[in-house]
Parts: C-alpha cells; structure tokens; sequence
C-alpha cells in the first residue's frame, strides 16, 4: 500500500499534478489563440463568436492555474500539505476523466450561442 504521509510520494503526486495542470493550460491557451486567429481573418465571422469561443476558458483556466501555482509552490518551499494535494489530485483525475462532459456542460450553458 501507498503511504501517503511520506514526502518522497507526496512529492511525485505533486510533480504529476503540476505537469498535467501546465499542459490543460498550454492546451486551452493554444486553442483559443489557433481560434481567435482563424476566426480574425474573415470578415464574414461575427465578432462575438470569439467570446463563445473563449467562454469555457473563464472557468476551467482559473482552476488549473490555482492547482499549478499550488504545485509550484510546494514544490518550491518542499513543505505538502497531504489534503491540498490529495484534493488536488482528485481534481486532476475527475477532469481527466470527465473533461469532455464538463467542457460539453460548460458549452451548453454559455450565454454568447444564438
């Protein structure tokens, strides 16, 4: 069995969380500007499709900033604080799992659709 009180585990739990958060961050950050791009240079596209475009990113870039800031800065004082980076974890795998159900969610609520 894992033992969670050790700082050597903690530590790999807490590099694991910190990459997958910079890679959701890269990841959203290079669509939406792929998208902003893309849909500048027609004159047909209205502007107010960038903002649905952008919507879902209000919500989700918040969270992975704050987990990978959280991340960074254990790692960098070498203190883990046991509940933070379990929930932390826990966060990282719900998104993996679950992301396309919450980005789709998120999408269906967004106020800048027809």
């Amino acid at each position: 069995m894992i033992d969670l009180s050790d700082k050597k585990t903690l530590r790999i739990i807490t590099y694991i969380v910190l990459i997958y958060s910079i890679l959701q961050i890269l990841n959203y950050m290079i669509s939406f500007l792929r998208s902003y791009f893309n849909l500048t240079r027609s004159t047909l596209i209205p502007d107010s499709l960038i903002d649905y475009v952008a919507f879902p990113l209000f919500f989700i870039l918040p969270i992975f900033i704050g987990i990978a800031v959280f991340a960074l800065r254990s790692l960098l004082n070498n203190k883990f604080d046991k509940r933070v980076i379990i929930i932390s974890l826990a966060i990282v795998i719900l998104y993996f799992i679950f992301g396309s159900t919450i980005y789709g969610l998120i999408m269906d609520h967004n106020p800048y659709r027809n």
